[in-house]
């Protein structure tokens, strides 16, 4: 429910607090009563002081009369407010099971004791932290999805994560001084999702090759990532899981390891602007399960796979769906059971 209003029925469940005037008020009428809120959405356009202030005054208002309050609440999204701090009562939301933080560009960090939220399941966050503390996110093991996105001061993120064993998602997205990822992450063995986008500082080859790897990923994104110029070899542990894998805007990227051949599960590959990728790998006509092969702006790797003639045709000829810039090359006989 969207309300210009400050009376809700008792019954609503998901609220979004949609007109910014509402700052003109204190907290409204309908949540200092008892109500079965589980979502609130503040208003996006919130800024500055009198964003912070209503923000915490709402929440600790409510939570101040807890037993009424706003203990159902699952999902809290203060996305794109300039709050610089969140008050410590947001702790107190133990049913908490979503908490959006993108693009909170002010946001000095987060609150001491954040891992008391124990059903957390979805966080995202946009946080001026130079380092993740591991205590705090670490301890959250309920958590099944985390992005971490415009943490510009951001240089290492979260240790510790091999504590957060039920995180399927794990996102990094436009953190550009980033240099390393957590520490034990390749323990989670229930991660299956893994994107990377513009991380600059970023170089995904220094990790320990001798390392264990627990985590078999289901899909791969690395986009806008400078230092990369292979694939990883902590991704070989993926190889009978791995369905789908993305490289984009990657200038440096230039080849792939000869152990490639064997993801054999791979059903989907897209391949953009990496203008150093000269070639496919010579196993790639092992990947029998592939069905769908995108490559766009890799000027000589498209001229290799034109069809029939390319020197790599031969390497990709059995997928039935291959999509090179303005060219679409279907299989024949799938081609002509859709005439």
């Amino acid at each position: 429910m969207k309300t210009h209003t400050n009376n809700i029925s008792e019954g609503i469940r998901h609220l979004s607090l949609s007109d910014k005037a509402i700052l003109e008020q204190e907290v409204p009428g309908f949540l200092r009563k008892e109500n079965n809120l589980r979502t609130i959405i503040f208003p996006s356009e919130l800024q500055g002081l009198a964003c912070e202030s209503f923000v915490n005054t709402c929440i600790s208002t409510c939570i101040a009369n807890f037993d009424w309050g706003l203990k159902h609440l699952r999902r809290l999204n203060l996305s794109y407010s300039r709050v610089r701090r969140l008050p410590d009562s947001i702790l107190k939301l133990h049913n908490l099971e979503t908490l959006l933080l993108s693009n909170c560009l002010e946001l000095e960090e987060l609150p001491r004791g954040i891992r008391n939220l124990i059903k957390l399941r979805v966080l995202v966050i946009t946080v001026k932290h130079k380092y993740l503390p591991e205590d705090e996110i670490g301890c959250l093991t309920s958590l099944q999805l985390l992005t971490i996105e415009a943490c510009t001061n951001l240089e290492f993120s979260i240790e510790g994560m091999q504590r957060v064993t039920s995180l399927r998602f794990l996102e990094i997205w436009d953190c550009k001084n980033l240099i390393s990822l957590p520490r034990n992450w390749k323990y989670l063995s229930e991660l299956e999702v893994l994107s990377i986008n513009n991380c600059v500082q970023l170089n995904l080859m220094t990790e320990d090759e001798n390392q264990d790897v627990k985590v078999s990923f289901r899909s791969l994104m690395l986009g806008s990532l400078p230092l990369l110029v292979t694939l990883p070899q902590w991704l070989k542990k993926s190889f009978n899981t791995l369905q789908r894998l993305t490289i984009y805007t990657c200038e440096n990227f230039s080849t792939f390891p000869e152990w490639f051949q064997d993801f054999t599960s791979l059903k989907k590959i897209l391949i953009e602007d990496c203008p150093k990728l000269l070639s496919l790998p010579e196993g790639m006509h092992r990947l029998t399960t592939l069905k769908e092969l995108i490559i766009i702006g890799c000027p000589t790797l498209r001229k290799r796979c034109k069809k029939f003639v390319g020197e790599d045709w031969h390497k990709i000829a059995h997928v039935p769906k291959i999509y090179i810039d303005d060219d679409e090359v279907e299989d024949e006989d799938e081609a002509l059971s859709t005439a």
